[in-house]
């Protein structure tokens, strides 16, 4: 019997120096990752315009919504990131300021109503982010140049109804 009691201390000895050793590990392989980890979470360039996008167009039209527009399905990321946080923000509307990115190669939709084109940009911040707000061209007129309305219906329409259907 009291040779059972050494044996038994050695035994439990053992298994608190592995597990002392578990745990050092585990720290060091924490210590290790983890700032690498923390490093990659930084917002991206994209992310940062956009956020920026949205504060710019949450300025200039405070208290109402808009209706971000989409040139011939060029940049949709792009519009429809800003869609998505406009919503979120409950900012996007079917009857608000309709807005739309100058790159796309659709003309401006108000030249043909006799809009004046130096009217096309809200402000300079819009400007600069080469966002034209053609509000007061006609639906007619969007349409004819190419621009459709990016909605959050639409956004589910496309992407989620086609997953679901496609199956990719």
């Amino acid at each position: 019997m009291f040779a059972a009691v050494p044996l038994a201390w050695g035994l439990q000895a053992k298994h608190i120096a592995v597990r002392l050793v578990t745990i050092g590990v585990l720290l060091a392989y924490t210590m290790s990752v983890l700032p690498k980890d923390i490093a990659m979470l930084a917002p991206s360039e994209f992310t940062l315009a956009m956020k920026n996008a949205v504060a710019i167009i949450k300025a200039e039209y405070e208290g109402k919504s808009v209706v971000i527009h989409n040139c011939l399905a060029k940049n949709l990321y792009r519009d429809f990131t800003l869609t998505f946080l406009l919503g979120i923000e409950g900012r996007v509307g079917k009857d608000g300021a309709k807005l739309g990115f100058t790159k796309g190669g659709c003309e401006y939709p108000g030249s043909a109503e006799g809009l004046l084109e130096s009217s096309k940009y809200a402000s300079e911040e819009l400007q600069k982010m080469e966002l034209m707000d053609f509000t007061a061209a006609p639906e007619a007129a969007i349409l004819e140049n190419h621009w459709f309305p990016l909605t959050l219906e639409v956004m589910y329409d496309t992407e989620v109804k086609w997953w679901y259907k496609e199956k990719p």
